[in-house]
């Protein structure tokens, strides 16, 4: 019997492992670093390893192993596409496969809300998503926390895997009892490799006037309103016209006056 699998949970009693615990098959990771974590062996005879990243030269490993071994490195990748293929040899073989992405310029947490904005409520959902979540609608981290005004973190989930029918409604978390004044909030999680990742915000809550629509926080420099030029011009050609004709009908009353005396 053999055990072909990448992420596999061990069952006991399989004979002939080839297990790919690291890095996870169909993944995305935003770092360059990645842990490579792959066991081998035979439960009945003495066995050796071989892995090799991207269809390069095979490297041995767990040489020599009585039942299972496990094998550990850290490697250093470019952005893009890569293939992890391992194989064990004894009097039978196994082998699995992994592929995988790295892409630096993806962020693993985006915080949709709040944003850097003034808030007239004085409760507020604090809404993220995380990469995998996007990509795949799963969830495979440690647990996400969340920090509000450096207050302490608090834990908002652990969940393995996560459920692809409700990948919006188990992101909601409500910021509640806020006072007016300005806040900030910090989302920490980590994947599935241990790699730890935050993402902070800050806004505003006004609660004064309840009415108002939610602004953009105000930058240092008020901008001035704009001189309606047109409007500026008509008033003032009223007046100087008004004035002519006053001046023009005083001028025929004089005249008139003079005529009949």
């Amino acid at each position: 019997m053999r055990v072909v699998q990448a992420n596999p949970i061990y069952t006991p009693g399989d004979l002939t492992l080839a297990i790919i615990e690291s890095p996870k098959n169909g993944g995305t990771y935003t770092t360059n670093t990645i842990p490579i974590i792959i066991i081998t062996g035979d439960h009945q005879f003495s066995s050796t390893g071989y892995y090799s990243l991207d269809g390069g030269q095979e490297i041995k490993i767990n040489e020599g192993a009585r039942g299972q071994g496990t094998y550990k490195t850290t490697l250093h990748l470019a952005d893009g596409k890569h293939t992890l293929h391992v194989r064990t040899e004894t009097l039978g073989s196994a082998c699995a496969t992994t592929t995988f992405t790295i892409n630096t310029n993806l962020s693993f947490i985006t915080i949709i809300s709040p944003e850097n904005k003034v808030y007239n409520t004085s409760t507020i959902p604090l809404h993220f998503s995380l990469l995998d979540e996007r990509l795949f609608n799963e969830y495979d981290v440690n647990e996400v926390t969340y920090n509000l005004d450096d207050k302490g973190n608090t834990t908002v989930r652990v969940l393995v895997p996560f459920p692809p029918q409700f990948p919006e409604e188990l992101t909601w978390y409500p910021l509640a009892n806020l006072t007016d004044g300005q806040h900030n909030v910090v989302v920490y999680a980590q994947d599935d490799i241990g790699n730890s990742f935050s993402a902070q915000v800050r806004f505003a809550v006004n609660t004064a006037n309840p009415t108002a629509t939610p602004s953009i926080m105000p930058s240092a420099t008020t901008p001035t309103k704009a001189v309606d030029t047109d409007t500026g011009l008509i008033f003032p050609m009223i007046i100087v016209f008004a004035i002519t004709v006053l001046a023009a009908i005083a001028v025929l009353a004089i005249r008139l006056k003079k005529c009949g005396s």
